[in-house]
């Protein structure tokens, strides 16, 4: 909808334009129905081109969003693979960590209980 309100008023735009110029030059007859003409065409050349231009671009754009939405999945999926495999790895240090952890609060304990005698 948008691109299609983009040419209708590149379209009217150009072509008011190009009636205002051709009204307000100081010509005859016959120069200003030639210059009608050959403004014409080029309005018509002008307006194609803009719109080969903007269906190119509206294409490249569903190309670039298909492109880096596949992407950005991709790298989703890899990192939560990567942090998976680190906690899986880190596992056994934490259980380790736990114990020691015990440990020494035992060991605290057992220092203030004889401390304390």
């Amino acid at each position: 909808m948008k691109t299609k309100s983009l040419i209708l008023g590149l379209i009217v735009g150009a072509g008011a334009s190009a009636v205002a110029t051709l009204l307000l030059a100081p010509k005859s007859g016959r120069e200003l129905r030639e210059d009608i003409v050959d403004k014409s065409v080029n309005v018509g050349g002008m307006l194609k081109e803009v719109a080969y231009n903007a269906n190119t671009l509206t294409e490249q754009l569903k190309t670039f969003s298909t492109d880096s939405l596949a992407a950005v999945k991709d790298v989703v999926e890899d990192i939560e693979e990567v942090v998976g495999n680190w906690n899986q790895s880190i596992e056994p240090d934490k259980q380790r960590l736990k114990d020691e952890l015990k440990d020494l609060q035992k060991t605290v304990s057992e220092l203030e209980k004889t401390i304390k005698r």
